[in-house]
């Protein structure tokens, strides 16, 4: 091995990296079932699928279809994007405020972040070092992070993960309601 030259190498389950010299070794085995990040992991994609269905909502009411009538086209859009593009053209069409068609643009906006997020905790793998039991992501070079590999990431890190699609939740619940109040016709 050539002085100086730090090597890193991947064995199934296994991280080696050489540095200066010095070896060291991490092994990984998957999160156990009963693994508490295994939870936050579940309601991070139950609050994106809440999202999804406010939204679906707010296009069916905006549209002025029945529910199982509208769900034949958004169940037809993945993912944020394409629902809040419907939702604020539907409302523009329908002569909706400036204000609601602000709303609508921002967070859907800000969706796209949210999701990507979600999809890292979703699809990324998680595993365990078998020395320490700590949990880690496996990063796979998603977007915008050059990171791969395993990655520390704790029940914390999910908690803040969830906190955030939270609030996006709550911040769609808001929007939600005040399509509902625009649209009800004036006493």
């Amino acid at each position: 091995m050539a002085k100086g030259k730090n090597i890193s190498v991947q064995l199934k389950g296994l991280s080696l990296a050489v540095a200066g010299g010095s070896v060291t070794m991490q092994a990984f085995r998957p999160l156990p079932d009963d693994h508490p990040c295994y939870r936050l992991i579940g309601l991070v994609a139950a609050e994106a699928a809440r999202i999804e269905r406010l939204i679906d909502q707010a296009i069916c009411n905006v549209a002025d279809v029945d529910l199982r009538v509208g769900a034949c086209l958004t169940g037809q859009m993945i993912g944020p994007n394409p629902r809040f593009n419907a939702l604020l053209q539907l409302a523009k069409n329908r002569g909706m405020s400036v204000a609601i068609c602000k709303r609508i643009a921002t967070l859907g906006g800000h969706a796209s972040g949210y999701f990507e997020r979600r999809n890292r905790v979703v699809h990324d793998s998680w595993l365990e070092d078998q020395a320490t039991g700590e949990p880690h992501q496996f990063r796979g070079k998603p977007k915008k992070q050059e990171s791969f590999g395993p990655v520390p990431a704790s029940e914390a890190f999910l908690a803040s993960e969830l906190a955030a699609i939270r609030k996006h939740r709550e911040d769609v619940t808001e929007l939600v309601g005040a399509i509902w109040t625009e649209l009800q016709p004036s006493p």
